[in-house]
């Protein structure tokens, strides 16, 4: 709702503020430039090694109904089973993991980084 609320606010479309927001990881920091500045400053949001984003995980639908009929009526659905969601930022031969998932599992941070320098 915030989101929807920040484009209306700004007249920036509704998709627009939800991918810079996705970028920067902040729908404050993303209000701010979309009142002040609009729609193209927006589109200047890049990926930045080390900044977090949000993850965009799926397309919401109004009901169940409407994904279904969205999809073509056949699916396939699958149970989601706990585990780890880390971030792992790279650049160049410089791999770091996100200080949450560090601080949760140290050793294996280590391990996930030496799993992703480059070859």
């Amino acid at each position: 709702m915030l989101t929807e609320a920040v484009a209306v606010a700004s007249s920036v479309p509704v998709e627009d503020v939800c991918r810079a927001s996705m970028l920067v990881g902040d729908l404050s920091e993303t209000a701010q430039v979309a009142l002040a500045e609009g729609a193209d400053a927006l589109m200047t949001f890049r990926l930045r090694v080390g900044r977090g984003i949000k993850p965009m995980l799926a397309s919401p639908a109004h009901s169940l109904d409407a994904a279904l009929e969205e999809l073509g009526g056949q699916v396939s659905v699958e149970y989601k089973l706990d585990g780890a969601r880390i971030q792992l930022d790279r650049d160049g031969a410089e791999v770091r993991c996100s200080p949450a998932a560090c601080a949760r599992s140290p050793g294996r941070c280590r391990s996930w980084s030496s799993c992703t320098r480059p070859t």
